[in-house]
């Protein structure tokens, strides 16, 4: 039986200069949590390069610099707003589900495959 290969998005740098992580698969705080959905509802953001009032309140911990924390289960729809604000994206990728973003800047198919282990 083969594993599903995991391999993480690009992190996200809008046109901006903000940058940040964007996650959904099994072992990350999204929804669903699996590997290879075709809709992700929420997902999970790291480490953005700076501070955001739009996803504060979804910070893991909020005793620690919101540069070095994770936002657990960020709803997609304000992934593609938190996006919009910063200017678009410039490079990166997301997961499926977030607005027009999850179709244009999303790993295609063939990178996530199954490989026998």
């Amino acid at each position: 039986m083969g594993k599903f290969k995991k391999t993480l998005n690009e992190r996200v740098m809008c046109k901006d200069g903000f940058s940040f992580s964007c996650q959904a698969h099994e072992g990350a705080y999204s929804s669903p949590r699996e590997n290879g959905a075709a809709h992700y509802e929420s997902v999970e953001i790291g480490f953005p390069s700076s501070a955001d009032r739009l996803i504060a309140e979804y910070a893991e911990m909020s005793d620690v610099d919101p540069r070095e924390s994770v936002y657990p289960y960020v709803p997609s729809n304000l992934v593609y707003i938190l996006i919009a604000k910063h200017g678009g994206i410039q490079s990166g990728q997301v997961p499926r589900g977030v607005p027009e973003y999850g179709v244009t800047h999303c790993k295609k198919d063939a990178e996530t495959t199954s490989e026998p282990q």
